[in-house]
């Protein structure tokens, strides 16, 4: 979205705003509840322990482009912001779905409790 606004020099700071706001209402408090519930289940399996570090480093790395998404302003600057944080938030959520979750149910952990505990989790289609 932000980059087709930028290509029609169209006016970048609505879409950058949906975007901000999709960040932190939306993936930033579903990232922070997998961390709570998730991350903290896997870190019990040794051979999940860099998994779970290297996702909690993706959350920071979004958590921080989230921040300074629009910084400077001008429109091709945002729309490449905004692709790598995309492209980012593709492949975090491939990991989580093609690695961790596996490892998930492989050791055990109860991922359907999980996830009934964790409101922040259950029935939410943000997977970040």
């Amino acid at each position: 979205m932000l980059a087709a606004t930028a290509a029609s020099s169209g006016p970048v700071r609505p879409a950058r705003n949906l975007l901000r706001a999709f960040l932190a209402d939306e993936v930033l408090p579903h990232a922070r509840a997998e961390e709570r519930t998730l991350y903290r289940a896997a870190r019990r399996d040794p051979g999940a322990s860099l998994l779970v570090q290297a996702l909690i480093s993706e959350h920071r790395d979004l958590a921080s482009r989230a921040a300074t998404l629009g910084e400077p302003a001008q429109p091709a600057a945002i729309a490449a912001q905004a692709a790598a944080i995309s492209a980012l938030f593709a492949s975090h959520a491939a990991k989580e779905d093609s690695l961790l979750l596996p490892a998930l149910e492989r050791s055990g952990a109860g991922l359907a409790a999980l996830l009934a505990r964790e409101p922040g989790l259950a029935g939410n289609q943000c997977a970040a």
